[in-house]
């Protein structure tokens, strides 16, 4: 007696303060109450076979033996139809699947055939947009969403790279378009005037191949090499086992310290400014940065108009501060000295000094007074400060990726805030026939992601064992044929076994646990049954027949919504039978993750479209332990008179014969009215549980005298598998001796029109003590495995499936002409093999936005630019779905053919073809321009005391040929230097001068 009565105190969020009371067959409802001794709400209501009861009949009828009744808190006021309509929406929303589960577990049920309770309906129904999708054995995966901070990667507006706290490290499978988390806070640094901005970003768990780095749409590294679009940019990909060394990852930047204006000596109101605190609590600092900024320039002017040096002296002290801010010790002046330059316009600096491992504060004074004089501009303010802390240096079981750009025209804060990577997963590959794994590989199959979640000591953990390995290797084969690939990316908090699920999806298939191991089934067509049951080896009375019919919401199309690998952006496709009459606006859009192939999203859709038509048919039963024997997804056949579906019989005796063996049954048959002409098809166990059949027959006795058809046997049929196979009913040992007695043959006998039906188990739960087991199927239907052969319906504006590689510029070779003191630019692309044509626009180095942009000329044409003088020139290549990424070059525009410039002249120090360096000194570099160079290359090497020399700045790139080096460029270099020099380069648009010149090195 299993009936079940429940109490839903929420019927818009039932699994809250949800009560069961179990085994309660044949008490009333009144009785059930008594016995759980509820307090009811005065609006509950009572529903029973999907019909709403009166209160005053409660009683009247007791609850039938594996009945499902349940008791509904109403919100207060709702009477009449709205009462109708809350009990409407339970039966297609609150009780979904997972809830149903919840709330009233597995009940096996003997609702008559053509009778449906609610439970039995909603358990197998999806709602999407206020329409049903019947989903029997495989549902969707659920649209990914959730988790406090967005997910980056899916967010198809506004995504940028952010750090998400406390959010889970993506764990991507497959190819996929990851935009970045920061991994360690961005900071900014001025060298030589220009803003350096440093990035540490999170690629991922696990090891990738790295097809592509991008700013936004903006290709800036391919395949292992620049492109050229951003020379500005530096990078470092560092893998699980790989040092970050590009960038300090720990640095934390004051918040307090922000372009104070510091007040000269003279000036009222003159202080320090500061203290302020250099680093958080329980932080010790390795160095301190401290950035300037003289707003208008550091520079003054002399009567005759000509540019002079203007000097400012600044003091920086630092004292040790405890993590309460109690401060230790003295103060230390860390940064004192002066600036000296002759620059007009902003002029930014950041001096980086070590200290003793410990948390500071700091304050900064100017010990000289501001200038009165109009001519002069010395304003400097206190712009940043930033405390270096230790670094992690080796991210353990991450991929990361390091950047530092120079603030240009090409690059903004807006395009550094959306790197991202088009990347591939690398894991390890189970190779069957050695048993052993390979290093990780590059792989999009959904097999080997799946394994790794098993295998992984942070997910589930399971030792080889306890993986279905063999089947891993076999539909790992499967989906490769299909191209059935899961890309997705997991970056949100989500249930491990919720994630498992998803990924399989996306090949039609499911886990789930056998024992303490975990199994995993595919739906598709299947024609080996395991085994079969009729009501033989039924339980009495327990066969019913579930009929989800039809309803005036089904969903009769799907809009399946996935992210396109194409452009990495969402896109959707219409998965419909060929009798649909809607428009496509009709279809309800479900979103399926780890789907990024057009053709692999219509598949799927069009298997939950065909699922939802053909499998509404659901027998139940129970049985003894023939049901342990099935797993979910198992073939079997189901054969019932209920449903005419078949016959059943156990088989009495064999008598061999040449013409046909003849079987004598324990049940009359004769063929049905009507179908005289169809084939008779018989079917029987064999006595390991495996089935023999279909065979035909033919009738030799109806058995209407004597209650015992007989039949004889006229085709045969080859078990492939189990302990009786490749054998006839002839051959197994049960016709003589103890064999009969043990246990008859169980078979079948119907038609071709009427026989046992191919049915897919959903569930199989063992009852109370064991011996027996409620079995829940779904007949199964060819239709839902061909649904998906053919093509998807044809894709208007779609994007083209080349657009991130073919658009692509790599090069551009220039050649120039002038011609009336015009310059005609003719311009060769190299790369964007799939361009129709080209766009283009250019800019001065003083200009701040680029010049309009010249369209539709194709690679080889010419451009003609009314502008002399170095000129930065951008094209992008147009194709038929869109734009590919602008390329970028800098060269002189003066109407002569750019080839590499020679190497440079003699370098002249301080006006002396060979002046010494003289430390603390500023030193001015200048040489001869060389004819076409449209900038210059500069390295400072120096050396302390006898020391070799070493690389100290650079390579720097300046478009004057002057150079200075200033006393605090030395130390904050490193210095002072006992000797040094310089090393300069000629470049322009076709290349660098072949070979560095020096200046004086001071002999060393």
């Amino acid at each position: 007696m299993s009936a079940r009565l429940a109490y839903v105190v929420n019927p818009m969020v039932p699994a809250l303060g949800a009560r069961i009371v179990d085994d309660v067959a044949g008490m009333t409802v009144s009785a059930v109450l008594a016995k759980a001794d509820w307090n009811l709400a005065p609006t509950t209501v009572l529903v029973r076979s999907g019909q709403l009861v009166r209160r005053a009949e409660w009683d009247a009828v007791p609850l039938n033996d594996n009945e499902e009744a349940i008791l509904v808190v109403l919100p207060l006021g709702k009477t009449g139809s709205q009462i109708g309509a809350i009990v409407a929406a339970l039966a297609v929303a609150v009780f979904a699947p997972e809830l149903s589960a919840l709330v009233l577990g597995s009940l096996a049920t003997t609702t008559v055939v053509g009778a449906v309770t609610i439970g039995q309906i909603v358990t197998s129904a999806i709602v999407i947009g206020g329409q049903m999708l019947i989903s029997t054995f495989l549902a969707p995966p659920k649209p990914f969403s959730g988790g406090a901070t967005p997910s980056p990667t899916y967010s198809l507006t506004g995504a940028n790279n952010r750090a998400r706290l406390a959010e889970a490290i993506p764990d991507a499978g497959g190819t996929n378009m990851i935009m970045c988390d920061l991994y360690t806070a961005p900071y900014v640094e001025y060298e030589n005037n220009r803003q350096t901005l440093s990035l540490g970003l999170m690629v991922g768990i696990g090891e990738y191949d790295i097809h592509q780095i991008r700013l936004g749409q903006g290709v800036i590294w391919q395949d292992g090499s620049f492109t050229g679009a951003y020379p500005e940019i530096e990078l470092e990909i560092s893998g699980p086992a790989d040092p970050v060394t590009l960038i300090e990852d720990n640095v934390t930047t004051s918040t307090e310290v922000s372009g104070i204006t510091m007040l000269g000596t003279n000036e009222e109101g003159y202080d320090w400014s500061g203290p302020f605190v250099c680093s958080r609590p329980g932080t010790k600092a390795l160095s301190l940065g401290f950035d300037f900024l003289f707003p208008a320039g550091l520079y003054s002017v002399d009567d005759h108009g000509h540019l002079d040096d203007a000097e400012v002296f600044i003091n920086v002290e630092i004292q040790a501060i405890g993590n309460d801010g109690t401060p230790s010790g003295g103060w230390t002046s860390v940064l004192a000295g002066s600036f000296l330059r002759s620059t007009r316009g902003a002029l930014r600096v950041t001096h980086r000094v070590n200290v003793t491992p410990g948390r500071y504060w700091a304050r900064m004074q100017r010990t000289n007074a501001r200038s009165t004089d109009k001519n002069t501009s010395d304003t400097i303010q206190w712009l940043g400060m930033r405390a270096y802390l230790p670094g992690i240096v080796n991210y353990e079981g991450v991929t990361t990726i390091q950047l530092r750009a120079t603030a240009t025209a090409n690059v903004n804060n807006d395009s550094l805030s959306k790197v991202n990577v088009i990347c591939t997963r690398k894991l390890p590959i189970y190779d069957a026939d050695t048993e052993t794994w390979s290093t990780p590989i590059a792989t999009r199959n959904p097999a080997w992601y799946a394994a790794y979640m098993m295998r992984d000591a942070a997910l589930c953990n399971l030792p080889d064992s306890r993986i279905p390995l063999d089947q891993l290797v076999s539909l790992a084969a499967t989906w490769e044929g299909r191209g059935d690939w899961f890309d997705g990316v997991f970056d949100q908090r989500k249930r491990l076994w919720e994630n498992l699920q998803s990924v399989l999806a996306v090949g039609r298939s499911r886990p789930f646990m056998a024992g303490s191991s975990i199994a995993i089934v595919r739906d598709e067509a299947k024609t080996l049954p395991v085994a079969a049951f009729s009501p033989r080896n039924m339980l009495g009375g327990s066969f019913s027949i579930d009929y989800a019919f039809d309803q005036a919401n089904a969903v009769d199309a799907l809009m399946i919504q996935f992210i396109d690998n194409r452009t990495w952006s969402s896109n959707q496709v219409l998965c419909a039978l060929d009798d649909f009459a809607g428009v496509p606006e009709d279809a309800p859009p479900f979103q399926w993750f780890g789907i990024t192939d057009r053709e692999h999203a219509w598949r799927e859709g069009m298997y939950l479209v065909a699922q939802n038509r053909y499998r509404r048919r659901s027998p139940n039963f129970r049985t003894e332990m023939e049901g342990r024997v099935c797993f979910l997804g198992s073939y079997i056949k189901v054969g019932h008179w209920l449903p005419t579906w078949s016959t059943a019989a156990a088989i009495l005796d064999l008598a061999e014969d040449d013409a046909g063996d003849i079987l004598l049954l324990s049940e009359p048959w004769s063929v049905p009215a009507g179908k005289e002409d169809e084939d008779r098809l018989f079917q029987a166990v064999t006595p390991d549980g495996r089935v023999y059949g279909p065979v035909t027959f033919d009738l030799l006795d109806d058995g209407s005298d004597t209650s015992r058809a007989k039949i004889r046997l006229t085709s045969t049929y080859d078990v492939p598998v189990g302990l009786y196979a490749h054998q006839q009913p002839r051959d197994w040992p049960v016709w003589s001796g103890e064999g009969l007695e043990l246990e008859r043959p169980r078979c079948t006998l119907g038609t071709a029109t009427e026989q046992p039906q191919g049915a897919l188990l959903v569930s199989m739960k063992p009852d109370a003590g064991g011996q027996t087991a409620s079995v829940v199927c779904v007949v199964d239907d060819a239709r839902v495995h061909s649904a998906d052969e053919g093509d998807p319906p044809d894709e208007v504006g779609g994007p083209d499936s080349t657009l991130p590689a073919n658009l692509t510029i790599t090069s551009l070779a220039l050649a120039e002409s002038i011609s009336g003191g015009v310059v005609s630019v003719a311009v060769t692309v190299g790369g964007a093999s799939d361009a129709l044509s080209f766009d283009a626009h250019w800019k001065h180095p003083s200009d701040t936005a680029f010049n309009k942009p010249l369209t539709g000329f194709a690679s080889g044409g010419t451009i003609v630019l009314d502008i002399t003088g170095q000129t930065t020139l951008e094209l992008r290549a147009r194709g038929a779905a869109g734009y590919g990424p602008w390329f970028g070059v800098t060269f002189d525009a003066d109407g002569t053919t750019d080839t590499t410039p020679a190497n440079v002249g003699t370098i002249a120090t301080n006006g002396a073809p060979l002046g010494l360096f003289v430390s603390g000194t500023v030193m001015e570099y200048s040489w001869t321009a060389v004819a076409h160079a449209g900038s210059y290359l500069i390295n400072v090497i120096g050396r302390v005391g006898g020391h070799s020399f070493f690389p100290r700045r650079g390579p720097i790139e300046v478009t004057t040929t002057t150079y200075r080096y200033y006393p605090a460029d030395e130390i904050d270099d490193g210095g002072p230097w006992a000797d040094a020099y310089i090393q300069v380069k000629a470049k322009n648009a076709a290349g660098i001068s072949a070979a560095w010149t020096d200046s004086h090195n001071g002999g060393g």
